[in-house]
């Protein structure tokens, strides 16, 4: 809610299952309840998913990530909960072998180099975590405000270019 990737309007789509089937079930539920209903954009804008590790890692599994991703990319957020370093970079790399997108990862510690270098472009933030993730990056930060003023700075530059 700080950083304003939640708002207080926003239906949380949640996937918190202990095995592998009722994942599946309930990925595919939400998607067949998304697809049924004709959704406006402003629907879509009000949609963030909250995944939990466990979740996640069924589906990033073969035969799930499809279902996974489809659900996802309806989504105006998502937000993987108690993730390992490994499912961080099998997020960033199922999205970047399936969407044609750049992905911009941020990280702040040890446990987010292996999802910044996955990432086509890495930023880290230096600071109460330790320097593994600034120094694993394409781009390093102080502190967390200053990203705004990089990629405005960043995207300025891209269009005089």
């Amino acid at each position: 809610m700080s950083c304003k990737l939640l708002s207080e309007d926003m239906n949380l789509l949640i996937v918190n299952e202990e095995n592998k089937l009722d994942t599946r079930e309930n990925i595919n539920d939400k998607l067949h309840v998304l697809s049924s209903n004709q959704l406006s954009e402003d629907d879509l804008n009000s949609l963030a998913l909250v995944i939990d590790g466990k979740s996640l890692g069924f589906a990033l599994e073969e035969d799930l990530e499809d279902s996974f991703l489809e659900l996802a990319v309806m989504c105006k957020a998502v937000i993987c909960c108690r993730v390992s370093p490994l499912q961080k970079a099998l997020v960033v790399k199922l999205v970047k072998r399936k969407k044609k997108a750049l992905l911009l990862a941020i990280g702040d510690g040890a446990n987010d180099v292996s999802m910044i270098q996955a990432a086509h472009v890495g930023v880290g933030i230096s600071g109460m975590e330790g320097m593994q993730a600034a120094r694993s990056a394409d781009f390093a930060i102080g502190q967390f405000k200053y990203l705004k003023k990089l990629l405005l700075q960043r995207f300025q530059w891209s269009i005089n270019c």
